[in-house]
């Protein structure tokens, strides 16, 4: 009987410790293992999304309320070249995130086809996760994402993390 019970207990404890994976620091990292996450803007209900336009090799990137259009479906892959920068891939047309039209204030945020001749950096993403919320940096720029709330359609940017008034720098990837 005792046997049963320590099986029975340890098999709790596996699956709980799975669970609170899920929803601590790691489920930053952990979101893209085969399924897609939305990318949630900390401070507002709003989400990370792709204008979808056909024939085209680049679009813009916004934060919108709808997190069940796949638009606003993103995997976060671990780069081949890094065991530190990522990858954010939109699930539509698998575009990834990017920067364009580089500036020392703020750079404007894209999602553009792959490209694998790219020697900017610019689609290349390190997350610094914190027990609730990551901050996106991107390689190219050294700038983190950036979402200011100008309404329901907010054009992304990266810009330099200020040392205080942080919260439009915070992101969630939750699963959709």
């Amino acid at each position: 009987m005792d046997v049963i019970f320590k099986s029975i207990w340890i098999m709790n404890a596996f699956f709980l410790h799975a669970a609170f994976s899920l929803t601590t620091e790691s489920s930053a990292i952990n979101c893209s293992v085969g399924v897609p996450c939305c990318i949630q803007h900390n401070t507002y209900q709003l989400y990370l999304e792709q204008d979808v336009i056909n024939y085209v090799n680049q679009t813009d990137v916004f934060t919108s309320r709808d997190n069940k259009n796949k638009r606003s479906h993103w995997m976060i892959d671990l780069a081949s070249t890094s065991e530190s920068q990522y990858k954010i891939i939109n699930s539509v047309n698998y575009f990834e995130l990017a920067v364009d039209k580089f500036d020392e204030n703020q750079s404007k945020v894209i999602a553009r086809v792959s490209d694998i001749n790219d020697d900017t950096n610019s689609s290349l993403w390190t997350l610094q996760v914190l027990p609730s919320i990551i901050y996106v940096k991107n390689e190219f720029t050294k700038q983190y994402l950036y979402a200011p709330n100008n309404g329901t359609k907010n054009q992304v940017f990266t810009r330099m993390l200020p040392e205080d008034h942080q919260d439009l720098f915070k992101w969630h990837p939750i699963h959709c």
